[in-house]
């Protein structure tokens, strides 16, 4: 179970003059997915090691004449190159008009990544439907692909936007995903879901090996949940071993005549309560 706590830090920064971004490198769009409207770049997710993986997002693209989204993945090529070249295939969404790769999340060595298709509609009440879902990938280095990591994780309810935010921990078996539009506290509370790899003991995302059916995506705890018109969830960070959690909604006051009103919270689980994987 997650607790609220609050956190205040002081940050003394050097001069930022000293500091200087230099640009690197620019990657663009396969021809297929180049139109403006594919809005590539829509979602990024780099791993931790020097940039070796980005994920990325169009959640518009079109695929045989349908707009479902892809992501693609793109790996760093060895110095001193400046060439990304893709890794794997093209990953598309499930639905159409399901907004699939709206959201991209990667753990720390590039080999899962989460995707957010946050208007799929499991309940067949399109427009009304955006109950949305999060789709869990792990590189099988055997076959060069990439293998859905359990079964996709899917909203509850219409409008819920599951899938908004998501986060991955840094081994891939910790996931959590905001659904602001959730209505379990008041329309468009919103709440946070976080899930666990069951059945992952054998498995390990540097393996590189398809981790099998019997692994799946479990609750973890309830869902944190926010009250009437904080929209909690439309954004969030895990942190590395998956002891604390950040989220942030659109409003931080249930009531607040003031609608550009923000809220920020952070959780933290106690070391003991968190199974292992």
């Amino acid at each position: 179970r997650y607790t609220e706590r609050e956190i205040f830090m002081r940050m003394d920064l050097e001069d930022p003059n000293l500091y200087r971004w230099r640009k690197h490198d620019t990657i663009n769009p396969e021809g297929t997915y180049a139109h403006e409207n594919d809005r590539f770049g829509a979602a990024l997710a780099f791993d931790g090691q020097k940039l070796g993986r980005l994920a990325i997002g169009s959640p518009g693209a079109k695929v045989s004449g349908e707009v479902r989204g892809v992501v693609v993945v793109y790996a760093k090529a060895p110095s001193p190159s400046t060439a990304w070249t893709k890794v794997g295939q093209t990953l598309v969404g499930s639905e159409e008009d399901g907004r699939f790769g709206s959201t991209v999340s990667m753990n720390k060595d590039g080999n899962v990544v989460a995707i957010g298709e946050t208007f799929y509609d499991q309940f067949g009440h399109n427009p009304t439907g955006k109950a949305g879902k999060v789709h869990i990938y792990n590189w099988v280095a055997g076959t060069q692909t990439w293998a859905l990591l359990g079964a996709a994780i899917q909203g509850t309810q219409n409008r819920d936007r599951f899938g908004t935010a998501i986060s991955l921990d840094y081994r891939g078996k910790f996931v959590a995903v905001g659904a602001p539009g959730d209505t379990e506290g008041g329309r468009n509370a919103g709440k946070v879901s976080m899930y666990v790899l069951r059945n992952a003991d054998h498995w390990d995302s540097g393996d590189g090996v398809a981790c099998g059916a019997s692994c799946q995506w479990e609750l973890l705890g309830p869902p944190i949940t926010g009250a009437s018109g904080q929209a909690f969830g439309h954004s969030l960070q895990l942190s590395w071993e998956a002891h604390r959690l950040v989220l942030g909604g659109l409003n931080g006051y249930a009531h607040s005549p003031n609608h550009l009103a923000r809220l920020a919270r952070v959780y933290s689980v106690d070391i003991g309560n968190l199974p292992p994987s």
